[in-house]
């Protein structure tokens, strides 16, 4: 006469093998689910990057014209800014874009003239590219006109740093009001933020000022122009 323990045994395994199979089950899924999340997360890392990079080569060519530009520009790979390719020799403690201020007036402000044209050029170049492209909607530049000044004997040295301040403002006041060239104007401001600066007797890059006229030369504008790129995954599917 059976005492029923095989009738309960069956019952119980079919209950465990059956709890067994939605275990595996779920595990099974959940590792598909983390996958596929993982997989994602990867797919999206490779797309910013490649975004990423090619936004970096579309702002290296935007400024290959001014490396490429010998005759108004110098580029110094170094320092990664740009100088420019003529002299503007100020006299002894003058500041203004004048026939008063500047030797060689003549010569030099129709240079000053050209590079003021060129950089506006450059600067709605890159602004009508960020208004047809959408994936540039993050990409800005900071423009940065620097003056710097010689450090001759003599010299008050906290008078040169305000000296070259004042002759940055003097080529920015320039082209804004003989050139009608405003890089500060507020319809630049989302492609250009643009600041004048003056870097004194001081400064990476200054030119050895071995002789007198070596140092004179110290006498000049420096340009920097950088790219500022914000999240370029914002345009990502």
């Amino acid at each position: 006469m059976s005492d029923g323990s095989e009738d309960f045994f069956w019952p119980s395994f079919t209950d465990l093998m059956t709890t067994l199979f939605f275990i595996v089950l779920v595990l099974y899924i959940l590792t598909i689910a983390l996958f596929k999340n993982a997989q994602y997360e990867l797919k999206t890392r490779i797309a910013a990057q490649d975004a990423q990079l090619r936004i970096i080569r579309t702002v290296e060519e935007n400024l290959k014209p001014l490396q490429k530009d010998s005759t108004t520009f110098i580029y110094d790979p170094k320092y990664k800014r740009y100088q420019l390719a003529f002299d503007v020799r100020f006299g002894i403690s003058k500041k203004d874009i004048s026939a008063a201020g500047i030797k060689d007036y003549g010569s030099t402000i129709s240079q000053i003239n050209e590079l003021g044209y060129k950089l506006k050029t450059l600067v709605e170049g890159l602004r009508r590219q960020k208004l047809e492209d959408p994936n540039l909607a993050n990409i800005s530049y900071l423009m940065v006109v620097s003056g710097s000044a010689s450090d001759l004997k003599g010299d008050d040295a906290y008078r040169n740093y305000l000296l070259s301040y004042e002759r940055a403002l003097a080529l920015h006041l320039y082209w804004k009001d003989e050139l009608k060239i405003d890089f500060d104007a507020p319809e630049y401001h989302d492609i250009i933020e643009f600041q004048i600066s003056g870097l004194g007797i001081g400064g990476v890059g200054r030119i050895p000022g071995t002789t007198v006229e070596e140092e004179k030369k110290n006498q000049r504008f420096l340009i920097n122009v950088i790219p500022k790129i914000g999240d370029v995954t914002k345009n990502i599917e």
